[in-house]
């Protein structure tokens, strides 16, 4: 039998789920670039791969940054139509 097979879903971006900093490295004592609020959307990088447990976004003001996965949740635009 023929299985069709849906494509995987990638989240395009992340919204804060709760206050958050935006860190310049993805560690914990990295230097604290942006604080976000709750409901605040950015942009994921690196086809929303994690690196130690942190997310690459990228901000509305085009700053890019790493955010940790906790304290977001991830979204995926709508399919859009053949």
């Amino acid at each position: 039998k023929n299985a069709v097979l849906a494509p995987t879903a990638v989240a395009d971006y992340v919204v804060a789920s709760r206050p958050a900093t935006v860190k310049s490295d993805p560690h914990r004592d990295a230097l604290v670039l942006e604080k976000v609020d709750p409901g605040t959307c950015l942009g994921l990088l690196d086809d929303g791969e994690q690196e130690d447990g942190y997310y690459h976004v990228r901000g509305s003001d085009g700053m890019d940054g790493w955010i940790y996965r906790t304290l977001v949740t991830e979204k995926q635009k709508t399919p859009k139509s053949p």
